[in-house]
């Protein structure tokens, strides 16, 4: 872009302006960046619906709700349930963080102990959540070898 052909007007306000931007202390662009890598933080309690029945769908609201209560301020990238039919007896419901199943559970149609069983599975899930994310920890400290954690 050649400058000499601007009107004499626009050269001195570009010349304002980017002077402005670099003389900005550091501190307002971190908090700017900051600002901007909220989404990416609220993005990492999402829990992930598979399941096909009703009483999948009643599991998997109850254990969201206990989830959320549980965990409180710990995050995680992702939690998938999913629901494996069987004809004979209830429906299997997979709980899986990453590409490891946390917990199983079985379902049926009429299950008085739904809640009971979507509280414990938050209890349990959060547990090998927050035990993995200390293991990743531990791990990433160059002090230790992995036999010595």
């Amino acid at each position: 872009m050649d400058y000499r052909r601007l009107p004499l007007s626009v050269g001195p306000l570009l010349c304002l302006l980017l002077c402005l931007f670099l003389c900005l202390p550091a501190e307002s662009r971190a908090a700017s960046q900051a600002v901007n890598n909220e989404p990416d933080r609220l993005l990492k309690k999402i829990i992930i619906d598979n399941t096909i029945t009703l009483y999948g769908h009643e599991f998997y609201r109850a254990f969201a709700g206990y989830l959320a209560e549980v965990t409180g301020s710990v995050y995680y990238d992702h939690v998938t349930l999913k629901e494996v039919r069987s004809s004979r007896s209830g429906n299997a419901i997979l709980i899986e963080h990453g590409q490891a199943v946390l917990y199983r559970v079985t379902v049926y149609p009429a299950d008085r102990y739904m809640q009971t069983k979507a509280k414990q599975a938050a209890v349990v899930v959060s547990g090998k959540i927050g035990q993995e994310q200390l293991n990743v920890l531990f791990s990433q400290g160059g002090d230790l070898a992995g036999d010595e954690l």
